[in-house]
């Protein structure tokens, strides 16, 4: 009776073994299925940075352009600026001309 009982004891745990190998191998494959999503949100992650990189990158560029715009308007206007001092001083230089020419017809006109 104890031999028969023994046996049934050895085939219940023998069960049980393969039972928990099925459960273990189970598990593994799980686990292993599990690193795939990891892996794969780990690259996407990676990209996401490496995304924000190239737009920090990018809008620093664009205020770099946009500050080199602004100077180049400001010296724009400057030059404009110039051009408008240049432009009156040329006319009162003309206007001036002209009153010289004026007078010299008046001083010609009266030597006759």
């Amino acid at each position: 009776m104890l031999i028969s009982a023994s046996w049934t004891l050895i085939s219940a745990s023998w069960t049980l073994i393969r039972i928990s190998w099925t459960l273990i191998s189970a598990l593994l494959t799980l686990t292993s299925a599990s690193w795939t999503p990891i892996s794969t949100s780990w690259t996407l992650i990676s990209a996401s940075w490496t995304l924000i990189s190239t737009s920090w990158t990018l809008i620093s560029a664009f205020w770099t352009l946009i500050s080199t715009s602004w100077t180049l308007i400001s010296a724009s206007w400057m030059l404009i600026s110039a051009s408008w001092t240049l432009i009156s001083a040329s006319w009162t230089l003309i206007s001036t001309s002209w009153t010289l020419i004026s007078a010299s017809w008046t001083l010609i006109s009266a030597s006759w």
